[in-house]
């Protein structure tokens, strides 16, 4: 399993702590795992990338080792702990860390929080079908997504 590192910004984000730090499992891309790694460089969680930019490498030797019904990626592992869907691995790092007021204090903030959290997943649809689809007409996403 390869190991590689994130930009400098995210340096401390991998200072030993050899039996805390959690591990972090996805494709040789930042992706959907990236809020994961700006989240845990947020809340100080030490953390370790294992990116595979070899598919097979992970379907062969590291998915069926997960210790999860939904083996996939991005994935964590903390402890003898397995998590995968990014959604998950973002709230279960806020309430390991102890920062559930992250998630809004009051019942307003809490679907003011959802709504701008959907809001930034159907950018992030849109931006990628304009990249992965070459057929895409970006005036008309555009007009249907702004």
């Amino acid at each position: 399993m390869k190991s590689y590192h994130y930009p400098i910004y995210l340096k401390y984000c991998f200072r030993e702590m050899a039996d805390n730090k959690i591990i972090l499992g996805y494709a040789g891309v930042r992706g959907l795992c990236q809020p994961i790694r700006n989240l845990c460089a947020y809340l100080n969680i030490a953390f370790e990338d294992k990116l595979f930019l070899d598919r097979n490498e992970y379907v062969e030797k590291v998915k069926p080792t997960l210790q999860t019904n939904f083996p996939n990626v991005p994935y964590m592992l903390d402890g003898d702990k397995c998590l995968t869907e990014s959604e998950a691995i973002l709230l279960y790092l806020v309430f390991k860390a102890g920062r559930v007021d992250l998630l809004g204090t009051s019942n307003e903030e809490k679907v003011h929080m959802v709504q701008i959290k959907s809001f930034f997943i159907d950018t992030r649809k849109a931006v990628a079908d304009i990249f992965y689809n070459k057929e895409c007409d970006v005036e008309k996403l555009l007009q249907e997504k702004v």
